[in-house]
């Protein structure tokens, strides 16, 4: 009976500390799943956001060229792009008022970013401040941004006559080069927060 009572008391202990043993090591991964998903839940502070919506090309800025200088505007501009072989363009017949002009001008072999309307992209409105985030129920969120021009680094043609484009040609939209108010939309995932949309202010998908 002693020798029994011996051994039961052996493997009541072993039971017990094989118990402590899963109890220790399963509390702290418990411990850490739950902080994880806590920090999944909150909100990206403005540095991280702006890093996550930062190449979000929100606005296309363009430039458009009159194809001719039948106002005798910018005969001296229109002359340059030639010689640069950025136009070419044909010495049109005189005006009503005796004097010649350049006209049916299209893309020369220095002007391939334009295309056949004289047209090209020039850069675009992208997010560069992240002013404020504001929580709009459990799971999604907005937040205040600014928007800035930022030149398509491949538009080299925009890099080396960008001042000369400003003077002859049309840039849109209104305010291309100025800053703008716009807006980030969040939603909260199992993984975290992920961006839905960016806009600019005034834009229908801003609403």
């Amino acid at each position: 009976m002693t020798w029994t009572r011996l051994l039961l008391g052996m493997l009541l202990a072993l039971v017990m500390t094989i118990g402590a043993c899963r109890t220790t090591n399963t509390t702290p991964r418990d411990r850490g799943d739950a902080a994880s998903s806590q920090s999944n839940r909150s909100l990206p502070d403005r540095s991280t956001l702006l890093g996550m919506v930062r190449n979000e090309q929100v606005i296309i800025v363009t430039l458009s060229l009159p194809n001719n200088t039948e106002a005798h505007q910018f005969d001296h501009e229109y002359q340059k792009l030639m010689n640069d072989g950025v136009l070419k363009c044909k010495y049109a017949e005189a005006l009503s008022d005796g004097t010649p002009y350049y006209g049916d001008c299209v893309p020369g072999a220095a002007g391939s970013a334009l295309d056949g309307d004289l047209s090209m992209t020039i850069g675009y409105k992208k997010p560069s401040v992240v002013n404020g985030i504001t929580m709009t129920s459990d799971n999604s969120a907005t937040a205040d941004l600014v928007l800035t021009f930022e030149a398509d680094a491949s538009n080299k043609l925009w890099q080396t006559h960008g001042d000369l484009f400003k003077r002859i040609g049309k840039v849109s939209p209104s305010n291309p080069f100025g800053a703008q108010a716009g807006k980030a939309f969040l939603t909260l995932y199992d993984d975290g927060w992920r961006v839905q949309r960016v806009c600019a202010v005034g834009q229908m998908s801003c609403y």
